[in-house]
C-alpha cells in the first residue's frame, strides 16, 4: 500500500470506527415522537450519519494539517462543531392538512424557535434554533413532503461556525471584483 493510499486510508477507516455511519438515536426519537402527533403517519428509517466529538476532532485535524486554503477554511466551520446529525426516512400515511401545525408544535414543546419555514404546495421546512448564553447552540432543519422527511441537527458554538462563513464569504466577495449573479445578498438578523 502506497504512502497516498494510506493517508486517506486511515482517516476513513478511524471515522468508520466512531461509528458515524450508524442509527442516530436522538433523530430517530424526535420522528417517532412526531409520529405520535400525526395519526396514522410512519416514518421508517433509511439512513443517518452521526458525527460526534471524536470524529468532527479528527475531520479538524486533518483539514488543519493540509497546506490548502479550503481545507484551512474547513477547519475554522469545524472549530465550532460538537455533533452533526442528519436522518433520511420514508414517509408513508401523510395528512397533508396536520402536517405544518403537528411539527412546529413538537418543536416548540421541546424548546426550539423557528428561524425560518417554508411551504409550497408539495413539501413543507424548518430551520430551528436554541439558544445559550445569547449563542447560537443548536440548529435543527426538518423538511417533510409526502414522501420524505429529513432531519439535520448542529450542536456547538454556531455562532462562530456562522461568524467565520460570514468572513470567508466577505473575504471572497473582496476577492472577487465580479459577482457571478446579479442576485443582492440577504443578510439575517437577531440570530
Amino acid at each position: 500500500m502506497n504512502r497516498r493510499t494510506l493517508i486517506f486510508a486511515a482517516p476513513l477507516c478511524a471515522l468508520l470506527l466512531t461509528g458515524c455511519f450508524t442509527a442516530t438515536p436522538r433523530l430517530d426519537g424526535f420522528a417517532h415522537r412526531l409520529e405520535g402527533t400525526m395519526p396514522g403517519t410512519r416514518f421508517e428509517p433509511q439512513g443517518g450519519i452521526k458525527l460526534g466529538r471524536l470524529s468532527l476532532g479528527l475531520a479538524r485535524a486533518i483539514t488543519r494539517s493540509v497546506d490548502d486554503e479550503d481545507a484551512q477554511d474547513a477547519s475554522l466551520l469545524l472549530a465550532g462543531l460538537k455533533r452533526v446529525e442528519v436522518a433520511h426516512y420514508e414517509v408513508s400515511g401523510l395528512a397533508p392538512d396536520t402536517l405544518p401545525a403537528a411539527v412546529e408544535r413538537s418543536f416548540h414543546r421541546n424548546g426550539w424557535r423557528t428561524m425560518a419555514r417554508v411551504r409550497d404546495e408539495d413539501a413543507s421546512s424548518w430551520v430551528l434554533y436554541r439558544m445559550e448564553d445569547d449563542s447560537l447552540r443548536s440548529l435543527f432543519v426538518v423538511t417533510l413532503d409526502g414522501e420524505e422527511l429529513g432531519l439535520v441537527r448542529l450542536e456547538g458554538r454556531l455562532d462562530l461556525v456562522v461568524e467565520a462563513a460570514l468572513r470567508m464569504s466577505r473575504d471572497e466577495v473582496r476577492d472577487d471584483p465580479e459577482p457571478e449573479s446579479d442576485e443582492t445578498p440577504v443578510a439575517i438578523a437577531g440570530v
